[in-house]
């Protein structure tokens, strides 16, 4: 008998009309690109009525949005980089108003970089026809009082822009008391003594405040009601006196809640944090303002956590509170999230008993997680909540586009002190990490990036106690091969009258910035060096008046001071001399130059010095790109297992390879892997249009298996709302939850048995699953849904009275 092993890319593409027949009868768009639809036409109408008109891509993500607002609060345009999320996004507001009948009130929260961006490109599509306001200034408190006191609907359309920063400033607190001086004499054995101590006074009645106020909470006096505490005056040049400065966040949320109709969050995947203020501000905006757009170019990084706070924030907005439940964890439950759409690594760590100290042998348990993310989460939150635009389905407008690894060696004695210095890390490192002393890791990670383009440079690495543990010597190397090969491009460019974006990672102590600008002026290239100086409001402004001028062949940055929202369309060569590992910054930043608007073929080039850790660690950025794809509709050749090593800190994953815990695949196949699920690769099938999907309960089909997966017909009862849903392989175990209990579905002669941590709970018999809890038997209805060949799905409902 033969077999043929198959990749799960290839068997998809493979029976991609089949799986496209089951997909349009499982799924019922809102709305599809081509049929007729007279709200859909209108809102066609209304977005190509600016100077600047979309594509057709662009019109169709439109349209959906706009269906969707029908019935949602929050929305997503998860858009590649260079598809023009700021376009759409304007283009967004304008057919809001066209739709409500009157103009709207939008607010557009963004970086502070992209203000002009998004000034600039409003006025340029619709010119007076819409006002547009800048609160990103010192008067961004004033122009909202103003609003408050003004008509609550404009007379054209507005767009108010306001970056993080300036949206997230709040005052500090000061204490409103002061403490009055008080004694007590008393005497003792005949000698009088005086204890002295302060009293609590409120600074507007001059009550005592009684011992039993909480002082360290935001109080106020019993007598008077003043409150205790105030906001600090901050003392400025233009005001010596003080002045108060006060969240426009807060006061939108606070004073301005039907003010604003619609709220877009530029740049979303930087609101991901936790405890951030920012990420606090989107949730805060997003509860107060009747609708809600965000736009990102990377949902995610590659991690499931990445979304989670996302979802609590925005898009759980468009579920009732007993649906939140249902689907989500709480707030603070994010490992329950992870363990159910990601990935997570245990890891037991062993130490011996000592019988000289008398000391048991223990073992302490932990869990981390690991890069990868299930296909479920793009099914259960995000495909009836966001639209997905692939830059190729606007490619056809844009010039070609190419990414090229750019291998290079070293030098003999280059080669040698390296590796000499690899040993001695290696050796370092797998003590480092028996103690886990991350002051090595940290150290050997960036010595060993970034010292073979720098060679010039002695490096010691120290271990927390001080003690050298490796050093590089500092060698008589005027240029490396990296270099002269950077040299040749930048050359070969403006030969061809084309200019370079040249990225370096470490500018800090590094200086690696000035170095690159050196070694190319001495080559005779005329080289802009762009530094953390310059104001992110003002980096784009700065780079085109002095690009403009004609003075310097190419511009040398750090990707993180570009990596979102500037469109750098004159520099159609973008030459990463070094990488770093950023998965975000790495998409980001490699796209500046392919957008709407270049007229160029864009040639990508990351150098790469051979058998280093800049390979290695490429190799594992090349892998998180592919796991960040995954939730963005693309699937991968080995789905989750091809991320089955790669762990969540980069730092301790390159120090594992570095020690040769950790194998990984050669460089070129994995990014080989990555190109093929990128949409804009030739070879790779394109995307289609973007459509607004809402997932719905299908009939089901008989079951394949009668003796293990019983035949669901449509209950002959009313179903309720979906609060569970099992999954896995055709006839065996299948893994989910009901409500929030963690349940196994395991196959029986009589049907399935219910099991919860391994103990038998209830059956699952026919149609319905039944277990007891509390002495009461509760009862649900199991509905099958459509899924692939050798692979079961079932949602859990509850059953309508």
């Amino acid at each position: 008998m033969l077999i043929r092993k198959r990749s799960l890319k290839d068997f998809i593409l493979g029976a991609t009309a089949q799986l496209t027949a089951k997909v349009k009868h499982a799924l019922h768009p809102l709305f599809n690109p081509g049929d007729p639809d007279p709200y859909a036409d209108k809102v066609g109408e209304a977005v190509s009525m600016g100077i600047k008109k979309p594509f057709p891509a662009q019109a169709d993500a439109l349209r959906a949005l706009m269906e969707g607002f029908r019935q949602k609060r929050c929305l997503g345009l998860v858009a590649e980089m260079g598809c023009g999320k700021t376009l759409m996004g304007i283009l967004a507001a304008w057919a809001m108003s066209s739709l409500k009948g009157r103009p709207t009130r939008s607010l557009v929260l963004c970086p502070p970089h992209l203000i002009s961006t998004w000034t600039q490109e409003m006025k340029g599509i619709f010119g007076d026809a819409v006002r547009v306001v800048d609160a990103s200034g010192k008067n961004a408190l004033t122009l909202l009082t103003q609003l408050r006191d003004a008509s609550r609907y404009p007379d054209k359309p507005e767009y108010w822009v306001i970056g993080f920063n300036r949206a997230k400033t709040n005052f500090r607190w000061k204490t409103t008391w002061w403490d009055k001086r008080a004694a007590d004499i008393c005497s003792f054995d005949g000698v009088r003594k005086v204890s002295r101590y302060t009293i609590p006074v409120c600074e507007r009645c001059g009550h005592e405040l009684p011992a039993a106020i909480d002082l360290s909470l935001r109080n106020t006096c019993e007598r008077c009601s003043n409150p205790l505490w105030g906001p600090r005056r901050v003392q400025t040049a233009d005001d010596p006196d003080g002045e108060t400065t006060f969240a426009p966040v807060l006061y939108i949320k606070r004073y301005l809640r039907r003010h604003f109709q619609l709220l877009i969050a530029d740049e979303v995947h930087k609101m991901k944090g936790a405890g951030t203020i920012q990420g606090a501000m989107l949730g805060q905006l997003a509860e107060a303002i009747e609708k809600t757009l965000v736009l990102t170019g990377t949902l995610s990084g590659g991690k499931a956590s990445d979304v989670y706070f996302l979802l609590h924030r925005a898009f759980a907005l468009n579920y009732s509170k007993d649906e939140r439940r249902d689907l989500l964890p709480s707030y603070d439950e994010l490992l329950e999230f992870v363990r159910t759409y990601g990935s997570l690594e245990e890891v037991y760590k062993s130490v011996p008993a000592d019988p000289a100290t008398g000391r048991a042998s223990r073992v302490t348990y932990s869990l981390k997680e690991k890069p990868g993310i299930s296909p479920m989460l793009l099914k259960q939150f995000f495909l009836e909540n966001c639209v997905f635009l692939r830059i190729s389905d606007i490619a056809d407008a844009l010039p070609g586009y190419t990414e090229v690894l750019e291998f290079v060696g070293m030098d003999p004695e280059l080669a040698a002190e390296y590796a000499a210095f690899q040993e001695d890390l290696k050796k370092a490192v797998k003590e480092a990490l028996k103690q886990n002393d991350m002051k090595v890791l940290g150290q050997m990670l960036s010595s060993l990036l970034a010292w073979p383009d720098q060679p010039q440079r002695e490096v010691e690495v120290t271990n927390r106690k001080g003690e050298v543990v490796a050093r590089a010597p500092a060698l008589d190397v005027a240029t490396t091969e990296k270099d002269n090969r950077l040299v040749q491009c930048v050359l070969e460019a403006r030969r061809a009258g084309r200019k370079s974006l040249v990225f370096v990672e470490y500018t800090g102590k590094w200086s690696a910035g000035e170095h690159v600008e050196r070694m190319l002026a001495d080559a005779g290239i005329r080289p802009l060096l762009l530094k953390p100086s310059v104001p992110t409001h003002k980096r784009l402004d700065w780079i085109r008046k002095r690009m403009d001028t004609g003075k310097y062949d190419c511009l040398i940055c750090q990707p993180k001071l570009v990596e979102t929202g500037l469109n750098l369309l004159q520099f159609p060569e973008v030459l990463f001399w070094q990488t770093g590992y950023s998965t975000y910054t790495l998409r980001q930043a490699s796209r500046r130059s392919w957008r709407p608007g270049q007229r160029q073929d864009v040639v990508v080039r990351f150098f790469i010095n051979r058998d280093t850790m800049q390979e290695q660690a490429m190799t594992l950025i090349a892998s998180k790109l592919e796991a960040s794809l995954v939730l963005e509709g693309e699937l991968s050749d080995k789905g989750l297992v091809a991320l089955s090593e790669i762990g969540d800190s980069m730092t301790v994953e390159l120090a594992r390879s570095l020690v040769g815990h950790l194998k990984l695949q050669s460089l070129e196949a994995q990014f080989a892997a990555y190109r093929k699920l990128d949409a804009h690769c030739p070879s790779a099938t394109p995307s289609v249009q973007p459509t607004l999907d809402i997932p719905t309960v299908v009939p089901a089909a008989a079951s394949r298996d009668p003796q293990h997966a019983p035949a669901v017909i449509a209950p002959p009862r009313q179903l309720g709302r979906v609060i569970g849903m099992f999954a896995g392989p055709a006839g065996g175990k299948l893994k989910g939850r009901i409500r929030k209990l963690h349940v196994e579905a395991v196959p029986r002669e009589s049907g399935r048995v219910l099991l919860a941590a391994g103990t038998p709970i209830g059956q699952w018999k026919q149609d319905e699953i039944q277990y007891e809890i509390d002495g009461k038997m509760v009862r649900f209805a199991v509905v099958a849904e459509t899924t692939l060949p050798g692979f079961e799905q079932f949602t859990v409902h509850a059953i309508a009275a």
